[in-house]
C-alpha cells in the first residue's frame, strides 16, 4: 500500500478513470476543478487523451469515491479496461471484512 492510500481525510471532489499504458487503467482522484485542469492537461500532454473523470456529489474520501463509481450505470464501465482499474483500486484501498474468530 502505498502512502497516499492511507490519506482518507482528503475530500476528492472529482473521480475518474485515465490510461496507464496500452491495455490498463488507473483510477484518479482530484481534489479541486483548478487541479482537475492541471491534471488533464498534463495527461493529454503525455499522450493519454481517452480521460473519463465525472464529479463527485460531495467531497469523498478515496474509498468512498471508488463505491460512487462503481454504482453508476455509465457506459464508460462496461469497458473491461476502466472495470479492471475500479477492482484494483476496491482491492488495494477498501479493507475486505476477515473475521477472527
Amino acid at each position: 500500500m502505498r502512502n497516499s492510500d492511507n490519506v482518507t481525510h482528503i475530500g476528492y471532489t472529482i473521480g475518474g478513470i485515465s490510461p496507464k499504458g496500452k491495455l490498463t487503467s488507473k483510477i484518479r482522484f482530484i481534489s479541486s476543478e483548478a487541479n482537475y485542469k492541471l491534471r488533464t492537461k498534463e495527461l493529454t500532454k503525455m499522450g493519454m487523451t481517452e480521460q473519463w473523470f465525472i464529479p463527485l456529489p460531495t467531497p469523498m474520501t478515496k474509498a468512498n469515491a471508488i463505491n460512487y463509481l462503481q454504482s453508476r450505470n455509465d457506459k464508460e464501465l462496461g469497458n473491461p479496461v476502466v472495470r479492471d482499474a475500479i477492482q484494483n483500486a476496491v482491492a488495494r484501498l477498501i479493507p475486505t471484512n476477515t473475521n477472527t474468530k
